[in-house]
């Protein structure tokens, strides 16, 4: 795959990344070590700021976490079923996915077809870099990135490019899983402050990310919070419930079981003009259940 044609080079990445523009080329960079880490770690909280108000992100805290959603871990195994070692190579395992409907999140079938190379890519990269494998090894690796994909993916849909932020350093299953998005349309940013650096393994010769080595270290530690989050988390208390209408004797026992049907934060932001327009789902601190969490 040619590097050039998919990855956009960033005179800088923490303001290009912001762009919400869909077009041929995507972002995927790897940041190993830092310099000032003070002012590195404003910078990444300030960038997390305004890709919550952007949307369509998801940030990854020093691992990708797996699913425990019963119904998700059932349909993976079921793959497995009855399936021989020769059923892995690339063609036959794209077609078995392909017919399971994992690569059709689109009613147009290029993008369903862009999702299947995709795998292909990073299935071949695999097996190319993991050599020998068996069985039992490749159903651990398919698993964990069917998984991944089956909590992430749909988010590819969306018109404008989906932006993943990865803290810490990742492990070689979840670079895959990086890669593997990256292929599909996302930019990529993996936050590394420490030296080690696990894509040596996987992207041997830079060909799937860029990289940019500072020349100092400092120990993975907590995600930089912004103040814009610090702020909404403290700016009233005790929290205000609203609780729903009490239309029968049913209702009041729920009500009763669940108290805090739903809380309103107060939400202070820099530029109200620009982030009054963002709707509820994409603000920050905004939590959809069990509980509601609504910055307002």
């Amino acid at each position: 795959m040619d590097k050039g044609r998919i990855l956009k080079q960033s005179h800088n990445i923490f303001e290009d990344i912001l762009s919400p523009t869909r077009d041929s080329g995507v972002y995927f960079y790897r940041i190993i070590g830092c310099e000032d880490v003070q002012k590195y770690r404003s910078d990444v909280a300030s960038l997390d700021e305004k890709l919550s108000i952007l949307g369509n992100y998801i940030r990854f805290d020093k691992l990708i976490p797996l699913t425990t959603d019963p119904a998700l871990i059932d349909k993976v195994r079921d793959l497995f079923k009855n399936i021989s070692f020769d059923d892995f190579n690339n063609q036959p395992l794209s077609a078995l996915l392909k017919a399971r409907g994992y690569f059709n999140l689109s009613p147009k079938s290029q993008v369903n077809q862009k999702i299947t190379d995709a795998f292909d890519t990073i299935y071949s990269l695999y097996t190319h870099n993991e050599r020998p494998v068996n069985l039992s090894i490749v159903v651990n690796f398919i698993t964990k990135v069917l998984l991944w994909f089956e909590a992430h993916g749909k988010g590819l849909q969306q018109e404008c490019n989906f932006k993943i932020v990865y803290w810490g350093s990742p492990k070689v299953h979840e670079i895959y899983f990086l890669i593997l998005m990256s292929q599909m349309g996302s930019d990529v940013l993996v936050l590394n402050t420490s030296l080690i650096d696990n894509f040596t393994q996987v992207d041997k010769q830079d060909k799937f990310s860029l990289l940019l080595k500072k020349t100092k270290e400092s120990p993975i530690g907590a995600f930089p919070a912004s103040k814009m989050a610090e702020e909404v988390q403290t700016c009233v208390e005790p929290a205000t419930p609203v609780k729903l209408g009490i239309n029968s004797q049913t209702d009041q026992t729920n009500l009763q079981l669940s108290d805090h049907v739903t809380v309103t934060k107060l939400k202070k932001v820099q530029n109200l003009f620009e982030e009054f327009l963002v709707s509820l789902p994409k603000r920050a601190v905004f939590i959809g259940k069990p509980f509601p969490v609504l910055p307002v």
